[in-house]
């Protein structure tokens, strides 16, 4: 169904409902194109390498650290391996 045009001048609504609902099951949407509907592909989104440091700075948190400090020697490794993880990608940026 990728590529079907539902034109504005003959619109059938019950097709247009019937070819959204497609649309969110097979990973696509509908885009208006002027004088008719197109149904089109969800392209996914690639994080940027921002976005991923980001992310990997959001999985420190205070507990985290909390327990690294006291001693949780598993909590001091995955801050460290996510502080690993940042440098690379901190890396790649310059």
């Amino acid at each position: 169904m990728i590529g079907k045009k539902i034109y504005k001048n003959n619109l059938d609504s019950k097709d247009y409902a019937n070819t959204a609902v497609w649309c969110n099951h097979n990973n696509a949407h509908i885009e208006d194109k002027g004088e008719y509907y197109e149904v089109v592909e969800n392209i996914p989104h690639v994080p940027t390498i921002q976005e991923q440091i980001v992310a990997l700075e959001n999985m420190i948190t205070a507990r985290n650290i909390r327990e690294a400090f006291l001693g949780d020697e598993f909590a001091l490794n995955r801050i460290a391996t996510i502080e690993a993880q940042i440098a690379e990608l901190r890396k790649k940026l310059s």
